[in-house]
């Protein structure tokens, strides 16, 4: 068993004698408190209070009582048992009564207990014990009633006295503690200054307003492709028709294809045979054959009986003629490249790989750094073309490779030195609200290519408060009241809001004994008030 474990029991006014001390046993721990309830009529007699008493002591356990009941309280200090108020006096308050002798016997069994507990015996009325001897001068009980045993009593009064006099002095000193919340007045403040970067700075410098600037550059090439806009008429189908071979000799003829003829005109157009044919050998054999334009276009649409000669050698053995006109030639338009194609291409490839060769710099540039669109020069080292003007073609592609050059600035060194110059123009017990700051790097104002140097502007913001020391706060309104606290905090500092008062601890604050003045004072002691300076809500009341 546990001595610090306390078992509580309720009782009902249906539990009996036996019922009690079955819950007696089968209580775990050394300490049982059995709660009482008003008319109940077991645990009123003295003899089955020291009955249960015994029984507990047998158990190796201890028993309270809660109770209100005037008849059972009676009854209990008669028996030697403590009893309490509530359950959580009995809990937490130490009890104790002087436990008898265990007995060398064993213990009675419950038959006897319950036989004794109901063997009760009537109290003896009041006045009818006889009064203990008055003790003797001179004996051990005598207590000498001399001036000296006054003083003693006086000196042990005075004693007490002091002792809970002190004991009050230091929780009413000690004991107090009070928290103040104070919402410092924001101010915005800001700045604005000109910039300059240049190569050759390699320290930043606030006094003369100068970053550091380096040059990267990027090499791109690319084919970029464009339509070709020119539109001229071409040739497009072959004339066809058919000849007619006579044969001029006695002799077999035969006609390959592809044979070549052609008209007698001053222009001459010719022809060749698709197919093949063979003249029979006799003169005069005829034979037709199909023909097509060697050149397409409408050239090839020749009138009838204009194609007369044969080209190569069987002009000596047959003789030709076309009886029918040919047809079918035809033209049609088809696109052409031009000079301002050309130039449409190259302006297009210039766009395309300047915006590559600009990401490949934003890739080189480093943390911090920004580049001005002023400073990037583009130069192309090769251009190529893979069409002519006026060559026919559905685009045009041209080449380039392409060499980008920027300036990249150092942006990070620049906001340093604005937040720098921010916090110096602060006044002196001023300081910057975490998170409030603001820097605004640029615009680029001018570009000197002569000097390679850049101008651009740079602007910081922020929230400021008034630096608040927690110590003097503490020392300025110890012991003060709250209301003269408040007028305090408000004249020596400038704050957004009334400052927030809490005082503690509740038990002591809500003393009806306490007077007022002492309940709604601050605490002497300046380590008993803890200050917070909420810089959050002062960033909050800075807000547009």
């Amino acid at each position: 068993m546990n001595w610090f474990t306390t078992t509580v029991i309720a009782l009902s006014l249906t539990d009996t004698w036996p019922g009690i001390l079955e819950k007696l046993s089968q209580a775990p721990g050394r300490r049982v408190v059995f709660v009482v309830p008003r008319r109940h009529q077991v645990l009123r007699s003295a003899p089955r209070l020291r009955a249960l008493r015994t029984a507990a002591l047998d158990q190796d356990k201890r028993v309270a009582l809660v109770t209100h009941d005037p008849a059972v309280v009676a009854a209990a200090r008669m028996a030697g048992l403590p009893t309490f108020g509530s359950v959580w006096r009995a809990r937490w308050f130490p009890w104790w009564y002087i436990p008898a002798r265990r007995r060398s016997h064993r213990p009675l069994a419950p038959a006897l207990v319950y036989a004794a507990a109901h063997a009760v015996v009537p109290l003896p009325r009041r006045g009818s014990l006889p009064r203990p001897p008055r003790p003797r001068a001179g004996s051990a009980l005598h207590v000498s009633t001399s001036w000296l045993g006054w003083f003693h009593a006086f000196l042990v009064l005075v004693l007490v006295g002091g002792i809970i006099t002190l004991a009050a002095g230091t929780i009413l000193l000690l004991a107090p503690w009070a928290s103040v919340w104070i919402t410092p007045a924001p101010e915005r403040v800001q700045v604005a200054l000109n910039f300059t970067a240049h190569p050759g700075v390699e320290e930043p410098e606030l006094g003369l307003r100068v970053v550091p600037a380096r040059y990267i550059e990027a090499l791109v090439e690319d084919t970029v492709y464009a339509p070709a806009t020119g539109r001229r008429l071409s040739p497009s189908e072959r004339a066809t028709g058919t000849v007619i071979f006579t044969n001029r000799v006695d002799q077999e003829v035969r006609i390959p294809p592809n044979t070549r003829v052609r008209t007698a005109t001053a222009q001459a157009i010719e022809f060749r045979t698709t197919e093949e044919a063979v003249l029979p050998p006799r003169r005069g054999a005829r034979v037709e054959v199909p023909i097509e334009a060697v050149e397409p276009g409408p050239s090839g649409n020749v009138r009838a009986f204009t194609i007369s000669q044969v080209v190569g050698p069987l002009a000596l053995q047959v003789a030709v003629t076309n009886p029918e006109p040919t047809t079918g030639g035809g033209v049609k338009e088809v696109p052409v490249v031009t000079a301002r194609d050309k130039d449409v291409a190259r302006r297009e490839a210039l766009r395309l790989l300047t915006q590559r060769a600009i990401e490949e710099l934003t890739r080189k540039q480093r943390q911090g750094e920004f580049i001005p669109r002023q400073t990037i020069q583009t130069f192309v080292m090769a251009e190529t073309y893979d069409r002519f003007a006026g060559e026919e073609a559905e685009n045009v592609g041209v080449r380039l490779r392409l060499l980008v050059r920027a300036l990249a600035v150092d942006g990070s060194a620049a906001r340093e030195l604005a937040l720098r110059a921010l916090r110096q123009s602060l006044p002196p017990a001023g300081r910057l609200v975490r998170d409030s700051t603001q820097v605004e790097v640029g615009p680029v104002t001018a570009w000197d290519p002569t000097t390679q140097t850049v101008y651009f502007a740079v602007r910081a913001q922020g929230t400021y408060v008034l630096d608040i020391n927690e110590d003097e706060v503490r020392s300025a309104i110890a012991g003060k009241p709250v209301e003269e606290a408040a007028v305090i905090l408000q004249t020596r500092w400038r704050l957004a809001s009334p400052p927030a008062f809490y005082l503690g601890p509740d038990w002591l604050i809500r003393q009806e004994w306490i007077p007022s003045a002492w309940r709604e004072r601050m605490p002497v002691q300046p380590g008993r008030i803890l200050v917070t300076v909420d810089l959050e809500g002062a960033l909050r009341e800075g807000e547009p």
